[in-house]
């Protein structure tokens, strides 16, 4: 029988901060943690938040909880090794030089998909966030998830102040090799809140075959998380916003597709 994880069946997970309702499971202490798979995410500087961008971690193969990959950032890659305790919390390093080595929390999203929330450190001196997004699996065919490439407006609401403004959203979603659409999506959100007047996020997402979704994503404000549902041309939810000035703040969304 099909399972729907509507927004409605989500557990409250604590983030940064600030809680946001995200599609999650918590493993139990004694089981092993599988963590092979690709993630998408951002990075930013905690000395400059101005110093910012896309960032990526591979993880290539696991023994127990050792295991290996590779991660880019502010572009450059690094060979990387790190240890993961069946809690979800790892630890990273590039080995004895020290370029780059930082900890974090993984935390389970099931259908295949992940959150790594962490901080790194290089060489250099700088540290900063980094956050990362794994994908849902892709269902097996003749499920597919829905289309949320294009153009999205509607509003958003501060929970607390009930604040409100607009909301946009421009997408683009991957393909599969066999042209169908995929779980990962991408793109740029701008948000008129009122304060800050304007912010500017990249994001990164993933959505299943009912349309849930996961998104994160970075602004020169900050962080944001957020789980939601597409459902009936909509896209409602809710989004933990961590700012670089130490504020959290919890919005609820709704959207729509923008005709062309």
């Amino acid at each position: 029988m099909k399972r729907n994880y509507s927004l409605f069946r989500v557990a409250l997970f604590l983030a940064t901060g600030c809680a946001v309702l995200l599609p999650l499971s918590a493993p139990a202490p004694t089981v092993q943690l599988t963590i092979l798979q690709p993630y998408l995410g951002f990075s930013q500087s905690f000395r400059d938040p101005n110093v910012r961008g896309p960032a990526q971690l591979i993880v290539t193969s696991q023994v127990g909880d050792d295991w290996t990959g590779l991660l880019t950032i502010y572009g450059n890659t690094y060979s990387i090794k790190g240890k993961v305790d069946a809690n979800g919390n790892l630890k990273f390093t590039s080995g004895r030089a020290g370029e780059i080595n930082g900890d974090g929390k993984w935390q389970d999203l099931t259908r295949g998909g992940a959150l790594i929330f962490g901080s790194y450190k290089l060489a250099s001196g700088d540290q900063g966030q980094v956050n990362f997004l794994g994908n849902f699996s892709q269902p097996a065919e003749p499920e597919m998830p829905p289309n949320i490439a294009g153009s999205w407006r509607g509003t958003v609401q501060d929970v607390l102040s009930l604040t409100r403004g607009t909301d946009e959203w421009m997408v683009q979603q991957d393909r599969t090799p066999n042209g169908t659409l995929g779980t990962r999506f991408t793109g740029q959100e701008t948000v008129d809140a009122g304060t800050p007047a304007v912010q500017l996020y990249q994001f990164a997402g993933t959505v299943d075959a009912h349309g849930n979704f996961v998104r994160i994503g970075v602004s020169a404000q900050g962080f944001l998380t957020e789980g939601g549902k597409l459902e009936s041309g909509e896209l409602t939810g809710q989004s933990c916003l961590d700012f670089v000035d130490g504020r959290n703040e919890i919005r609820t969304f709704r959207i729509s597709t923008v005709p062309f």
